[in-house]
């Protein structure tokens, strides 16, 4: 994927308005260099004067082993996958830790289900604040999020919620129509942070990047997720699930 100079400069500003982030903050780095997202766990501390934590590979995948980690480095924000935070959660039930200094944890790039942060809540309530997020790489990390609720955590499925400034979700039909409340579409992603495309692929470019169906300017492009999602009476928006599941 070829990514756009300064695309990653409006998504580091927004985090770090939304959870306060100060040189105080000390943020974990699990994420694999192989993914965008990894630039958060580095730029959000950094450019704020804050830490980047680095864990020893061995304690990556212990779950037992990461959360005393996090909780004596008094990690402040951790961004990870749900399947990290589910080990996290397991881990957390059984222990004593109490993550005094942890604020958030973000996760992103997989389902959250709704049993596992119900346990987290019922460990810590809602002093440390769970942000789920969503967004692929190909328009540049995050494009929607969610603070989720003890609500959240008996629903059918955690929202991903709404939009970050600049960025436009279109749930469109098969016919690329615009769907009513609480019917399932494609999620299309208009940003100007988006990415060039596929390396050497042109033809998976044209595919995936499309000129916005309800308008008339071919250079207005969206990006064709394969992901589909319902709006919620709430205004949320609700992942259901991958185009190739």
């Amino acid at each position: 994927i070829v990514g756009r100079l300064g695309s990653i400069d409006p998504y580091i500003r927004w985090e770090t308005e939304l959870l306060g982030v100060t040189a105080e903050w000390r943020v974990s780095h699990l994420t694999s260099p192989a993914f965008d997202a990894m630039l958060r766990d580095i730029l959000v501390p950094l450019t704020n004067g804050g830490t980047v934590c680095v864990p020893p590979p061995e304690v990556r995948i212990d779950p037992n082993g990461l959360l005393q980690w996090l909780d004596e480095q008094r990690i402040s924000l951790v961004h990870c996958v749900p399947s990290v935070f589910r080990g996290l959660v397991g881990a957390a039930a059984g222990g004593d830790r109490r993550l005094e200094a942890l604020r958030c944890v973000a996760t992103s790039g997989e389902k959250l289900p709704p049993a596992d942060a119900a346990r987290w809540f019922k460990r810590y309530g809602d002093r440390i604040r769970l942000l789920n997020l969503y967004g692929p790489s190909e328009t540049t990390m995050t494009k929607t999020y969610h603070f989720v609720t003890p609500d959240d955590a008996v629903g059918e499925s955690i929202p991903i919620g709404t939009a970050l400034p600049g960025t436009e979700v279109l749930l469109l039909d098969a016919r690329r129509q615009p769907c009513p409340e609480g019917t399932v579409g494609e999620i299309h992603l208009r940003t100007p942070h988006r990415t060039l495309g596929y390396h050497n692929l042109p033809d998976a470019t044209r595919e995936a990047f499309v000129p916005n169906p309800l308008g008339d300017d071919p250079d207005d492009i969206v990006y064709r997720t394969g992901d589909f999602g319902r709006l919620l009476p709430s205004g949320v928006l609700q992942y259901v699930g991958r185009k190739d599941d």
